[in-house]
């Protein structure tokens, strides 16, 4: 894995990396594959697992803090496994936030941050978001 922050003004994951598969008689390299789409789809699978049981039956609406590369993953994650009436997604600037919400129209609409802390369920992606928005949860704990 390495780390390359100037991706994120390309539109790439700044986590860069590869997962490869091996025969496990042989050891032989089977598969070298790119690792971002497989981490998005599999951090965003447990993100919905935990919230379809762990979110309270009436959790219906949805704050996404990050408009990154797996916020896009999270969302599509999240409205499969819970019904959201309302869904806002907040990010350091609008313009990303906005971009994300186009990705699903019907479903999601940006939002200033103030509107991450009225969720039902909060999603931080990634969690280190909360270091740069401090005070954000202060009166939900």
């Amino acid at each position: 894995v390495v780390i390359v922050p100037k991706n994120s003004a390309r539109g790439l994951d700044p986590h860069q990396g590869t997962v490869t598969l091996f025969d496990d008689e042989t050891g032989q390299t089977i598969a070298v594959m790119n690792a971002s789409p497989i981490t998005a789809i599999r951090t965003a699978a447990v993100s919905a697992l935990a919230t379809r049981e762990l979110a309270r039956d009436d959790a219906r609406a949805l704050a996404i803090v990050g408009a990154g590369y797996q916020a896009k993953a999270h969302l599509e994650a999240l409205v499969g496994v819970r019904p959201f009436d309302d869904i806002r997604i907040a990010s350091r600037t609008h313009a990303k936030a906005e971009e994300l919400a186009e990705q699903d129209p019907a479903a999601a609409r940006g939002a200033p941050r103030r509107y991450a802390v009225l969720a039902s369920v909060l999603c931080l992606v990634p969690a280190v978001l909360l270091m740069l928005f401090p005070g954000w949860l202060i009166d939900r704990l």
